[in-house]
C-alpha cells in the first residue's frame, strides 16, 4: 500500500535540532503548529477584527540529508514553513512508565518524514544560495535586499516605455491632433475605448 503524500503549512514552534550520525548523515527535527483561524463578529481595541483559530495541530517533522542541514541553516523559532512528506508512527517503550504490569509503557506519536521544506513568502523576503552535494557552493553571492512595494513600483515604472515614448522612439511621428479628436469622440460615446 502506498503512502499518501501529506502537506502542512504552519509555524516552527522552535529552532531545530540537527543530528549527525557521521559520514555525512544529518537529521533535523522540528516542531510545526498549525490552525485554520475564522474572522469573528467582535472588532478589538484598534476596531479590527477578531480573528479565531481553531482546529489547532502540532506535529514533530524529520527530514534527512542536505535538506536537514539547509533546514537548519535557514529556518528558526517562529518560521512560517510548508514541509511535505507522508506520516508515519513513531513508537517507542518509555521505561519512565510502567504499566499495571510492571512493564514500559509503549508510547507513540505521528511523524511527518519530510521531502520537501519550504520557507511560506506571504510575509518574508529570503535570500538563497545553491548548494550541492559536491559542495560546488557559488561564492559571492550578494544577498537579496529587501524590497518594499513602493520601491518595486517605481521601478518598474521608470523602466516602462509609453506608447507614445515607443512611437517617438522608432522614428514615427504622433499627431496631437488625432489623439485630442479620438479623445473626443470617445467622451461624446461615438468611439469605445478597448480598455
Amino acid at each position: 500500500m502506498s503512502q499518501m503524500h501529506v502537506t502542512v503549512n504552519g509555524n516552527l514552534t522552535h529552532d531545530p535540532e540537527l543530528l549527525h550520525f557521521g559520514d555525512q548523515k544529518f537529521l533535523a527535527k522540528f516542531r510545526v503548529a498549525s490552525s485554520r483561524s475564522y474572522r469573528t463578529n467582535e472588532k478589538g481595541n484598534n476596531d479590527k477584527p477578531i480573528w479565531q483559530e481553531v482546529d489547532n495541530l502540532f506535529i514533530d517533522v524529520e527530514c534527512w540529508g542536505q535538506l536537514a542541514v539547509n533546514s537548519m541553516a535557514s529556518l528558526f523559532k517562529g518560521a512560517p514553513v510548508i514541509a511535505t512528506g507522508y506520516l508515519v508512527s513513531d513508537m517507542w517503550e518509555d521505561a519512565s512508565r510502567l504499566n499495571d504490569k510492571g512493564e514500559p509503557v509503549t508510547r507513540q506519536k505521528i511523524v511527518l518524514k519530510a521531502y520537501r521544506v519550504a520557507f511560506e513568502l506571504g510575509n518574508y523576503q529570503v535570500s538563497s544560495k545553491k548548494v550541492s552535494h559536491q559542495g560546488n557552493t557559488p561564492e559571492g553571492m550578494s544577498p537579496v535586499t529587501v524590497v518594499s512595494g513602493e520601491e518595486l513600483v517605481a521601478q518598474s515604472a521608470a523602466e516602462r516605455v509609453s506608447a507614445e515614448d515607443k512611437v517617438s522612439l522608432e522614428g514615427n511621428s504622433f499627431d496631437d491632433a488625432v489623439a485630442e479628436g479620438v479623445a473626443h469622440a470617445e467622451l461624446a460615446g461615438e468611439v469605445i475605448a478597448p480598455f
